[in-house]
């Protein structure tokens, strides 16, 4: 059983300004988190994402197709009960310059998962639905990886943690299918892989991977982030894009964060929260500063039961498939 079952507490999206210092505390996360998003938002740096199961040293650039990398000094150095630690990187302390960190809690440590074809490291929160879950590829069709939660997750991201492989971070999600893919580094429309979901939709206890480098490769470890929606704290849903202002509801609560995909076009994955304010753009595929969007394109309300969107394509464009993820702060 995960230490930690509690729904309370798992999420929070925090802002700060860098001051350079090489030992800075970031407070006000209300909880210890084991998934850290860290984003600078005034100048153009890469993004981070820490978790407590890979470790506050190893890092990685959602934006990009790097494998994970070290650092023990400058950039995330501890996670703690109300935050986490940094040192002087300037990507993630700048001096002068804003920085968002969002932050997820998970089931706070790791254990052994064996309801797959292959045994994977979760930790996992079955309050929350959401998961961390770590295992070395095998190169083979139709493995399948225990993701420790109690419902079939509904978006999942991936990474192969050792090489860069060219497809980058595969993201499965229920709204298009187990045979189409989508990319959180890139700005790519769906593809047709069945090679990397192993045409295959989770369930309950696993989910399935096949015979590519991008989250099966023989010998390397694989990170994945598994969610499914929770009532009153998080949805994962699509909606169809109608080009003009849109009202999306049914979401149960209002989100404090959003990220929304284009599935059908080339369009970014675009990233909002409350704490920002709801204008406020930035893009999980690119290493650009936040900028600064028209509520009449873009997103224009968090809504007390979902979000209104612009005319915006990456957002609204017409006739195609957005999906989306929320959260609320909670």
């Amino acid at each position: 059983v995960p230490s930690n079952t509690t729904l309370a507490n798992s999420f929070k999206a925090v802002t700060y300004t860098g001051n350079g210092n090489a030992n800075r505390t970031i407070t006000g996360v209300g909880f210890n988190a084991d998934l850290i998003w860290i984003k600078a938002r005034s100048t153009s740096e890469q993004h981070y994402i820490y978790d407590k199961t890979r470790g506050p040293f190893n890092y990685l650039h959602p934006n990009l197709t790097s494998a994970e990398a070290t650092d023990t000094s400058t950039r995330l150095k501890e996670f703690n009960d109300d935050g986490f630690k940094i040192g002087n990187e300037l990507a993630v302390n700048q001096s002068g310059e804003t920085f968002v960190a969002w932050c997820w809690k998970a089931g706070n440590t790791w254990q052994s998962n064996i309801n797959g074809t292959t045994e994977s490291i979760v930790n996992a929160n079955t309050a929350n639905g959401f998961s961390i879950v770590k295992w070395v590829g095998t190169a083979n069709s139709q493995t399948t990886v225990g993701h420790g939660l109690n419902s079939t997750p509904e978006l999942i991201i991936s990474k192969n943690l050792d090489t860069a492989a060219s497809d980058g971070w595969p993201v499965y999600s229920s709204a298009i299918g187990n045979d189409h893919t989508l990319f959180l580094n890139s700005t790519s429309a769906k593809s047709s892989t069945g090679g990397t979901w192993g045409s295959t939709s989770p369930t309950s206890t696993v989910f399935t991977v096949q015979d590519n480098a991008s989250n099966n490769q023989s010998g390397n470890e694989i990170i994945a982030y598994c969610f499914h929606s929770v009532s009153g704290y998080s949805k994962i849903g699509s909606y169809t894009g109608n080009g003009s202002t849109q009202s999306i509801t049914g979401l149960g609560f209002q989100p404090d964060w959003i990220i929304i995909k284009n599935a059908d076009s080339a369009r970014g994955w675009q990233m909002f929260d409350s704490v920002r304010g709801v204008n406020k753009l930035i893009f999980a595929n690119d290493s650009s500063a936040e900028s600064s969007e028209s509520a009449g394109t873009s997103l224009s309300s968090f809504d007390s039961d979902g979000f209104t969107v612009g005319s915006g394509n990456g957002v609204n464009e017409s006739g195609d498939t957005l999906i989306y993820m929320a959260f609320k702060m909670n």
